[in-house]
């Protein structure tokens, strides 16, 4: 159990089945992915290497984070928080929580990309000491490039 900046309860859980169509919702409004329900169910059920949790509030989801963990590295995938529940330390909570588990893991670094006008994304990603490490052109399906970031936690610092 966690507190959010308003002293809410924030729990975070393995994602299960009963998570599925939230994310799909979300993804497909917030990030214009088009992606089958049944392929998503197959990401967060069957991939053996993916690793999705939900964030709750009263038992209310209001965001999550998926990753790969391949080994020995990892790779942030999905990161998002309800609009009306942003600024509240959910966004950190749940890459806090992530990048927890990988330790255990013994993942010695953890990838990601994200939108260059992201500013609020990028800010959390470096308040975890990500650095950006490129650019991939074109990245996003509207033309936006992504920054490429990286976060060395394991291995020879």
């Amino acid at each position: 159990m966690y507190k959010t900046n308003n002293n809410s309860e924030l729990y975070i859980r393995q994602m299960d089945m009963s998570d599925v169509p939230f994310v799909y919702q979300h993804e497909t409004k917030a990030f214009g992915q088009k992606i089958e329900e049944k392929a998503l169910y197959a990401e967060i059920i069957e991939n053996k290497i993916a690793r999705y949790y939900i964030a709750l509030i009263n038992e209310r989801r209001v965001g999550y984070i998926g990753g790969w963990v391949p080994g020995p590295y990892a790779e942030i995938i999905t990161v998002f928080v309800k609009e009306d529940f942003r600024k509240n330390k959910i966004g950190h909570v749940l890459l806090s929580y992530l990048i927890e588990e990988v330790v255990l893991e013994k993942i010695e670094s953890i990838t990601l990309e994200v939108r260059p006008t992201n500013i609020a994304a990028i800010a959390l990603y470096q308040s975890f000491g990500f650095e950006a490490i490129g650019r991939r052109k074109k990245y996003y399906k509207d033309g936006e490039d992504a920054l490429m970031m990286y976060l060395l936690i394991g291995g020879n610092k």
